[in-house]
């Protein structure tokens, strides 16, 4: 009888620190985006989530209708085959590289080649 009492308390002990941990797990579930600070942005995520969502919604999307593609790293992709960066540092760079002593830049140079390919700057096809 002693034995199922001493096996009886550390289960006990275990399941109430497990359900201990977990609280703060399912309290932050019930908020959206908690990480993020409350601004306009997040106002305008969670009521547009909420909006497509809603079946009741004139805005409504069907789960087979909804479509979105993250990166590696968690954000959403940009349907440019290049990163929106490369492409800020192109536009951005654009007037300071336009000429180098006073002449244009030769478009012949294999750099140029690859930044100038039209199917570079196009959107891809759906």
């Amino acid at each position: 009888m002693t034995d199922s009492k001493s096996l009886h308390h550390p289960r006990v002990f275990s399941f109430l620190l497990t359900l201990a941990l977990s609280l703060p797990l399912l309290v932050q579930a019930a908020e959206p985006l908690p990480s993020w600070n409350d601004g306009p942005s997040k106002k305008q995520i969670i009521e547009f989530v909420q909006a497509v969502t809603d079946q009741n919604s004139k805005n409504f999307v069907k789960p087979e209708d909804r479509i979105a593609v993250f990166d590696n790293d968690g954000t959403l992709w940009s349907e440019q085959p290049m990163y929106f960066e490369l492409l800020f540092a192109l536009e951005s760079n654009a007037p300071r590289r336009s000429t180098r002593n006073g002449k244009p830049p030769s478009r012949s140079r294999p750099c140029w080649k690859t930044i100038t390919r039209p199917w570079l700057l196009r959107p891809m096809p759906n």
